[in-house]
């Protein structure tokens, strides 16, 4: 059996520092459930593909229509936060008391429709610190309605509005509901003798700065960075506050979490580093889902300097379908969730072994229309079955990456790309993000880019441990 590694603890504070500071007393982080030895950073997992099962196959491209009538519809769950550095708690808000809040309950609206002449999905989302506030909030007609207030003590955020695109670009999706958003490119384009711009093909137009602030997409930071912050105003001022953040990160005494820049729309052309969202989501049988939102800064990619990545944020969101909106939601979930910080989390050894795993690969290409002349992006499926085996990784993060072993039997894993031949010493980094659903069944998304920081493939996997995944029979 392998050996259980005890997660590193870390040295008390002085409770007598705090109690002599003005402002008001910060609440006690959630403890992990009695009994845990919880592995929260490694690694990244070795993997080395044992058989290919079956050769790489062109497979058709999933539609839109059936994507969004997977995803459409009323999403109840948890909300939670956790540093990149340990994977500990951080807090998503603040209390009536001005204390931290970990969790939060969340209800996630989304609906297909189509404005001027573009397909997407609408997505609306509310958070509450209890089932109860979230239900007192709930407009009584329409999400078009602002929420209620009249409840006394309620904390429930207004509606949040997103917008998913069948055109959008880096966005890549499924059938089942899996996808992944985020930037085709992780890092500012840059000319020669040019320094980087403050975005990609130059400064951002009025309708895209528009569309942004309205939360109209993730590639770049938008107002969904609201779901992951604190209001800076009622933060609490107190230099004690512990964030659990990287020493390296610049400390700021805004009361954010001080890993984000004051102005996220500000050019970072003087050091070439451009902050983004990636989000990514995989689901079970259309019911169950798991959706994950990093915050990464990146630098290089360019005149033979490695592609950095850092990541910043950490959101995690576990919800399960209660039906079609049909207008409005239905006020209670028929089955609340438990905290999120409170599930539990993997060990490395439960992964280890052979898995045999079934995926499926898009591809962005360049495609130039006949008529027009027009150049687009395109995506390009393929699908391909292999026996893998996963090896217990190294205790700590290296250079190669690492992992972070979340609640929930989630796992966060950023790691350098093979080395390409060609390409020099430099390499691409790979995103993946992978859940447990079932005992033995793993299923995730892998967001892969080149060492120049351009998107190379976006897969999802589906991994079942001795036994059959898919493909053929």
């Amino acid at each position: 059996m392998a050996k259980k590694v005890a997660a590193k603890k870390k040295p008390a504070k002085k409770a007598s520092t705090f109690a002599a500071k003005k402002g008001p007393p910060q609440a006690p982080k959630p403890k992990l459930a009695t009994g845990s030895t919880a592995v929260k950073t490694t690694g990244p997992i070795p993997v080395s593909v044992e058989q290919e099962l079956t050769g790489q196959e062109r497979v058709a491209e999933p539609w839109w229509s059936t994507f969004c009538g997977v995803t459409n519809g009323c999403w109840y769950g948890r909300a939670a936060a956790f540093s990149p550095s340990d994977g500990e708690p951080e807090p998503m808000a603040l209390d009536g008391d001005r204390r931290p809040v970990y969790d939060m309950h969340t209800l996630n609206i989304e609906q297909r429709d189509a404005v001027d002449g573009v397909d997407r999905v609408e997505r609306r989302t509310m958070r509450a610190q209890s089932p109860e506030q979230l239900a007192a909030a709930l407009p009584s007609q329409s999400p078009d309605a602002q929420p209620s207030s009249s409840s006394s003590g309620s904390d429930a955020s207004a509606w949040e509005h997103d917008v998913i695109a069948d055109d959008e670009e880096g966005l890549v999706f499924f059938d089942g509901g899996a996808f992944s958003r985020g930037p085709f490119r992780l890092t500012h384009a840059v000319l020669e003798g040019e320094a980087a711009s403050a975005v990609e093909g130059g400064a951002m137009s009025e309708e895209a700065h528009s569309a942004a602030s309205n939360g109209a997409g993730a590639s770049e930071i938008t107002d969904d960075i609201a779901e992951l912050s604190i209001d800076a105003e009622a933060a609490p001022q107190d230099e004690d506050l512990d964030w659990d953040l990287d020493e390296g990160l610049d400390q700021e005494s805004d009361g954010l979490p001080p890993d984000l820049p004051e102005d996220l729309d500000a050019p970072a052309a003087s050091t070439g580093r451009k902050t983004s969202v990636i989000e990514q989501c995989v689901t079970l049988g259309g019911e169950e889902r798991i959706r994950m939102q990093v915050t990464v800064a990146a630098t290089g990619g360019t005149d033979g300097v490695e592609l950095d990545v850092e990541l910043l944020r950490i959101a995690l969101y576990s919800e399960s379908w209660e039906g079609l909106s049909g207008g409005i939601c239905a006020h209670t979930q028929s089955q609340p969730r438990a905290e999120l910080t409170q599930a539990a989390r993997l060990l490395p050894q439960d992964l280890q072994g052979s898995w045999q795993v079934f995926g499926i690969s898009g591809i962005p290409i360049t495609e130039t229309d006949v008529l027009t002349g027009a150049e687009r992006k395109i995506n390009v499926f393929h699908s391909q079955e292999t026996q893998q085996r996963w090896e217990p990784p190294a205790l700590q993060p290296s250079n190669d990456g690492g992992t972070l072993w979340l609640p929930g039997q989630v796992l966060l894993q950023l790691s350098m790309s093979p080395p390409v031949e060609g390409a020099g010493r430099n390499r691409g980094i790979i995103i993946s993000f992978s859940w447990m659903a079932r005992d033995n069944m793993l299923i995730g998304v892998q967001r892969e880019y080149d060492a120049a920081g351009e998107l190379l493939e976006v897969r999802t996997q589906t991994a079942i441990r001795d036994g059959w995944v898919g493909g053929r029979m």
